[in-house]
């Protein structure tokens, strides 16, 4: 292989390439990339790149998919090919909406789509369009969902492209019945599979005739709904195709549950997780779990099914923790891309404008790229704000409802130690979700300038010893030694009761919770010229020089991870950043890696009410 062209057919071929050999076709055009460069195809070597970037997507390296788009979109830019322009672009936005940011993969595939419009090859724009359905439907707006769609639908039509033809009208039917529109569901869906048989696509296959039975299930037509689930189990086998039989299996377990068979069932799951362990389908796990907790509890099983509910919530918890922390990352990657375009566009302008407009140009794109900053960050927030305020209200929400209906079956199965163990989960779930929210929203508020603070005079002194007794049971936990250092005599600050109260609270939780065992916390309260200063000191790992860079921005993660178990969403220093600013104070860390670390809060001082 040493020309141009005999590239193209090596191209064709990984791109053929399905997922039994992912590592393989990696490896390949990796090889591909050098062999290209060698002899200086450029434009062959960024569709190789390509290759390696849609391998990464289906083995969900999300991150590093989007890592080499973003090194070589430049290339594809400055070559002149509008394809692989498109392509680097739509694959970002596909590794977005698989890490979670559906909005910022709309936003790109709005971008190209008038520009993959222009490309002879018709199937590219109509790939889009379906990708842009599918987003809007995880948006939950259908109406936008199935309008992309059948302009996909269309397209590929036109272009008898039956691949294309069988996912826009399985997406289409998925609508429907997000719509609960059934009858029409049922009539697309098995268009769509009638479809997948004529180009041969197993997959396809297995996916219609899964949610054909899903609607013949929740209309009790039990019969026609195994039949159907049992049919696509046996074309995922045919096909090797381990998802596939794996999700088969669950829907076959949910079936026989809903006809009242949990002895079935409970085969048909234990099959399943099998799969799902050997093969790490996560998501199929979980939902396994809950499929277990079920069967369990139609058995009269009870200890099992809460056994089962618990490793579901704290599957579905660590899921959702991972989506957020991927979501994130990708957050960061888009923004350091584009500062990075946006700072070499200025070097370009400086280089090329007059010596007189230099001023001017450098105030104008320092604004722009201090505005884009302060955009990215603000968008970033509210996509992650979303993400954690949906996962804090689902998940415990989740919790408190199967034990609610538990109870609702009946008081006397259980016995009082487990009665006053569902209680105590209750009130710990509500009261940990009406905190997270109440934070978050107090923070959105105080963006918005809407959050109102009534100053008065508050004695710092009594809330800080109140403080002290709030956490001493929850240190003493921890064999912590809460160590009081509060001025004798009463200190006034100009503060809001309940918000210092706060204050106080997420310093010393921070301070506990990130504190080895057997160490002590002191807190210190001291009247200085015009302010009071209030220190939380303890023991712990403290900061690196980039914790400390980032130790208050919101929803950050730090190297440091909480010594007891304890859940750290990034939201309170944050907090107390931001209603401390606002009642007039200031607040700073002092640390050093491995010495501990103080956190300290000055409020100005004012005469007692």
């Amino acid at each position: 292989m040493t020309n141009c062209k005999s590239f193209d057919e090596r191209l064709d071929e990984l791109r053929a390439m399905g997922p039994p050999d992912l590592e393989g076709r990696l490896r390949s055009s990796l090889h591909l990339q050098e062999l290209c460069l060698k002899v200086e195809c450029l434009n062959h070597y960024v569709h190789a790149v390509l290759v390696e970037a849609d391998t990464y997507v289906k083995q969900g390296r999300y991150e590093d998919c989007l890592r080499r788009l973003h090194e070589v979109l430049p290339l594809a830019e400055n070559k002149g090919d509008e394809r692989a322009k498109v392509n680097t672009t739509k694959l970002m936005a596909e590794a977005l909406i698989n890490m979670g940011n559906l909005t910022d993969a709309l936003e790109l595939f709005f971008k190209i789509l008038p520009l993959a419009e222009r490309l002879e090859d018709r199937r590219l724009p109509a790939s889009i369009l379906l990708s842009m359905g599918g987003a809007y439907l995880a948006l939950n707006k259908k109406d936008q969902s199935l309008t992309y769609s059948h302009r996909a639908l269309q397209m590929f039509q036109d272009e008898k492209y039956e691949p294309g033809i069988n996912a826009a009208l399985t997406n289409i039917g998925y609508a429907h019945i997000a719509a609960e529109n059934y009858g029409e569901a049922i009539e697309i869906l098995t268009e769509a599979l009638a479809s997948a048989q004529r180009c041969q696509h197993s997959n396809g296959q297995v996916y219609a005739l899964n949610l054909l039975g899903i609607i013949h299930r929740d209309q009790g037509r039990f019969h026609e709904a195994g039949r159907l689930h049992g049919r696509a189990l046996q074309i995922a086998r045919r096909a090797n195709d381990s998802y596939a039989e794996c999700d088969s299996l669950h829907y076959l377990a949910k079936h026989r549950l809903a006809a009242g068979k949990p002895a079935a069932a409970m085969r048909y799951c234990r099959l399943a997780r099998d799969i799902a362990q050997d093969q790490s389908f996560k998501r199929l796990l979980c939902e396994l779990y809950q499929v277990f907790a079920l069967v369990y509890e139609t058995m009269g099983k009870n200890s099992s099914a809460l056994a089962y509910f618990r490793r579901y919530h704290e599957l579905d918890r660590e899921i959702v923790n991972a989506e957020a922390q991927r979501a994130g990352n990708s957050l960061r990657l888009h923004f350091e891309n584009e500062t990075a375009q946006k700072e070499a566009e200025i070097q370009r302008l400086r280089n090329v404008e007059l010596a007189d407009m230099n001023t001017r140009l450098d105030a104008a794109n320092s604004q722009l790229v201090r505005s884009n900053a302060q955009l990215t960050r603000i968008n970033a927030e509210k996509s992650l704000f979303m993400r954690v305020l949906r996962h804090e209200l689902l998940s415990p929400l989740k919790h408190v409802i199967f034990y609610a209906e538990e109870l609702d079956h009946g008081f006397d199965r259980f016995s009082n130690t487990e009665m006053l163990e569902i209680i105590r989960s209750v009130q710990r779930e509500s009261s940990n979700s009406h905190s997270m929210v109440e934070t978050l929203l107090n923070i959105n508020l105080i963006e918005l300038g809407e959050l109102l603070i009534e100053l008065e005079s508050v004695e710092i002194c009594a809330c800080a010893r109140d403080k002290l007794t709030t956490w001493a049971g929850r240190a003493k936990a921890k064999r912590i030694k809460l160590i009081p250092d509060i001025d004798s005599k009463n200190v006034y600050v100009s503060a809001n009761r309940i918000h210092l109260q706060q204050i106080i609270d997420n310093l010393l939780s921070n301070a506990v919770k990130f504190s080895q065992y057997d160490t002590s916390v002191r807190l210190k309260v001291r009247e200085q010229p015009g302010v009071a200063r209030l220190e939380v000191q303890d023991e712990g790992p403290g900061l690196t020089n980039e914790d400390k860079k980032r130790v208050f921005q919101t929803f950050a993660k730090l190297s440091a991870r909480p010594t007891g178990g304890e859940k750290s969403h990034g939201i309170g220093l944050s907090f107390v950043r931001r209603i401390t600013e606002a009642m007039n104070g200031r607040v700073w860390c002092e640390s050093e890696a491995g010495k501990g670390a103080v956190f300290i809060v000055e409020l100005p001082l004012v005469n007692p009410a």
